[in-house]
């Protein structure tokens, strides 16, 4: 019998010594949470003040305070709680967050590209249009789906430019007086065709090698448009400070990562030049046996 006391009374001592630990996890806990939402209240009005659109994280630190204050009613009815289920929500709303920073910094940074890429006469309905498209998907908050279509623009604005360049005069000297022109040299014509037919046939591998030095000029100019956004992010966070350290970072990383992606992309197309280049010794070696 005493031993089953002295058991009973350490229990009663465990049990007392473990709430006040308890206790203080969960007063820990409450603060972090007080804490995230009054954070998460700051970011939606970096936000609004960026002109962002905030529906997703409103609705977000909507059901974060509702928690919160079932929490606190549970809390004070001396009932089970848990404030950790908040601090999920504001997890969520600091990820919109950087998602929002990430996007509108490929959109900058696609235009500047765009910018010194498109000259007059070029053909961008197409370019224009998914523009269009990148705009309204960070307007509805849908910044998963900008990563995509930046990518497609930029190899869409590098083969638009392309085929432009090798066209424009060819287009420009054939487009004036067409009808007229068919009428009087339509026999020069045929002649002129199955030349060039010819000389495609024989200089498409130089064609194809020109195509892939203008992508890896293309890729070159992107990576030095990136740097200088990168610099102009470094003066505007050191020399001016007039943007916190959070955007500093995620704007850095972000540039830093696409820069990588392009040094991954120059060495695939410099090897595809150097295979071009052998096929077209090759080539030329064949020709001159026959």
């Amino acid at each position: 019998m005493t031993k089953q006391v002295m058991f009973v009374m350490m229990f009663v001592f465990a049990v007392a010594m473990l709430q006040p630990i308890s206790g203080a996890e969960n007063n820990t806990i409450e603060q972090s949470a007080a804490l995230c939402i009054n954070e998460s209240h700051a970011i939606m009005n970096e936000m609004i003040a960026d002109g962002f659109s905030v529906t997703r994280i409103n609705d977000s630190l909507k059901n974060t305070e509702s928690f919160f204050s079932s929490q606190t009613i549970l809390k004070e009815k001396k009932k089970k709680y848990d404030f950790s289920v908040i601090l999920p929500y504001c997890a969520e709303i600091s990820a919109i967050r950087e998602s929002a920073l990430e996007s509108r910094d490929e959109l900058n940074a696609l235009m500047r590209f765009y910018n010194n890429s498109v000259v007059p006469g070029m053909d961008v309905t197409e370019i224009d249009k998914i523009i269009r498209e990148i705009r309204g998907e960070i307007s509805n908050e849908r910044y998963e789906q900008v990563g995509p279509l930046v990518d497609k623009a930029y190899s869409d604005i590098i083969t638009v430019k392309s085929s432009y360049t090798a066209l424009n005069v060819f287009y420009k000297s054939t487009t004036r007086n067409l009808e007229t022109f068919l009428e009087n040299n339509w026999k020069v014509i045929v002649s002129v065709t199955a030349v060039l037919l010819m000389a495609f046939l024989f200089y498409r591998i130089k064609i194809m090698r020109w195509i892939n030095e203008r992508k890896i000029e293309q890729l070159k100019m992107r990576k030095k448009t990136l740097k200088e956004l990168i610099m102009k992010t470094q003066t505007e966070y050191f020399q001016h400070g007039t943007i916190p350290e959070g955007e500093y970072n995620i704007k850095t990383k972000k540039f830093s990562e696409m820069i990588l992606d392009i040094d991954r992309q120059i060495p695939l197309l410099q090897e595809k030049a150097i295979k071009l280049g052998r096929k077209e010794v090759f080539s030329g070696k064949k020709d001159e046996k026959i």
